[in-house]
């Protein structure tokens, strides 16, 4: 057996594939004893709740993921590193799904028996589709998870808060107006509209679930139960100059919010069977990469919203990107792996000239979700 040593050789001869040989779990061998004791290990290090933190850093991850499968519960963003070339490759490989990548199931879902919790055993339970969407998806436990603003906590909120920021800057600095947008993919949320209610004089909302709508009506009714959103309502207004007028600004909320319509965005016409005018901006948040499953229907359900667009107006869209999945609460979601690139091609591909554009990378793990990096482009419809 020939020897290696020295980093140019591990670059030149190390074999990612022969290595990632070793990890093939359940076949009782040594091998699963080793590594048995090594999940043990990290599952009662990072369970125990004494480790946890912002970010964790892997110092020659080599190709394998084996060690985040605890770790990940802990900390908010994990760094992988290795000086191969090849290993980095192998790790990528797996974050993006492709069907070429190692199979981690077995490892995974003994970490999965180790934490007692196989509602995240995270190869078998992703849903997808719209049927899953109709059945599975809870409002309360998304609002719960992604909204529940902590103003102390600002690494928490890092997403939440770009967003925000983002929204006031294209409809209050920028001065993007009009007198209609439509937001597609609404879910149950209204925070997308807390600085475009001041720059429109119609919002129209649309989701493609009932409970979706519903659960935005009682908030538009003010019925009980309805989710709180002062405190993120609190921070625009701040971000406005004027953190107390927030009553007043829930009010111009739901007086410029005139329907709550359903849509399919794998539809030509999103909206159809209704018939709406052209609008002067369409604003999407965080819809397109959970509504399609491939990437063809990406690049068309970007041109089925654009087409909502009147020639010159704008499109709007916030996006995940690099991510695979996400949780609200105890079922796992699909989501559409995305680069910026992606999201640029596709959009020039409907017809628009982006304006500008703005990327926050950062992993949220935390919040149950794989997602890198957090995208808002704001693009206008060629005449």
């Amino acid at each position: 057996m020939a020897e290696f040593t020295g980093r140019d050789v591990y670059q030149a001869e190390f074999d990612s594939r022969d290595y990632l040989e070793y990890f093939h779990f359940g076949e009782g061998t040594l091998g699963d004893e080793a590594l048995e004791f090594y999940l043990k290990q990290l599952c009662k290090t990072f369970a125990s709740g004494r480790l946890k933190g912002d970010t964790l850093i892997d110092l020659g991850s080599g190709p394998t993921i084996y060690q985040f499968l605890s770790a990940c519960e802990s900390y908010r963003s994990i760094i992988a590193s290795d000086p191969v070339d090849r290993n980095r490759q192998e790790i990528e490989m797996w974050v993006k799904s492709k069907p070429e990548a190692f199979d981690w199931t077995p490892v995974v879902k003994y970490v999965c028996e180790l934490e007692g919790n196989r509602l995240h055993d995270i190869m078998e339970k992703t849903l997808i589709g719209k049927e899953a969407y109709l059945q599975h998806f809870r409002p309360q436990d998304y609002m719960k998870t992604y909204y529940s603003f902590n103003p102390d906590r600002a690494a928490d909120n890092a997403f939440l808060t770009f967003s925000l920021k983002i929204l006031h800057k294209a409809f209050i600095l920028d001065g993007l107006k009009g007198n209609t947008l439509i937001d597609i993919g609404s879910g149950p949320s209204i925070h997308q509209f807390l600085s475009a209610c001041e720059s429109f004089q119609e919002i129209i909302a649309t989701d493609y679930t009932d409970q979706n709508r519903e659960e935005m009506q009682r908030w538009l009714k003010k019925e009980p139960g309805a989710f709180d959103w002062s405190l993120l309502v609190k921070y625009v207004c701040e971000l406005e100059g004027d953190r107390e007028r927030w009553a007043e600004k829930e009010e111009k909320v739901r007086r410029t919010i005139k329907q709550v319509l359903k849509c399919d965005v794998t539809q030509a016409d999103p909206l159809a069977p209704l018939v709406v005018p052209p609008a002067d901006c369409v604003l999407s948040v965080l819809c397109l990469e959970t509504a399609c499953e491939d990437l063809p229907t990406y690049r068309s359900a970007v041109k089925n919203i654009g087409s909502l667009v009147k020639p010159g107006g704008h499109l709007i869209l916030v996006t995940a990107l690099k991510t695979t999945f996400y949780i609200p609460g105890q079922n796992r979601f699909h989501a559409l792996y995305l680069e910026q690139e992606t999201v640029d091609n596709a959009v020039k591909g409907a017809g628009f000239d982006i304006v500008w554009a703005e990327l926050k990378e950062l992993c949220d793990s935390l919040h149950g979700s794989n997602k890198r990096g957090r995208y808002v482009l704001v693009a206008q419809k060629q005449q």
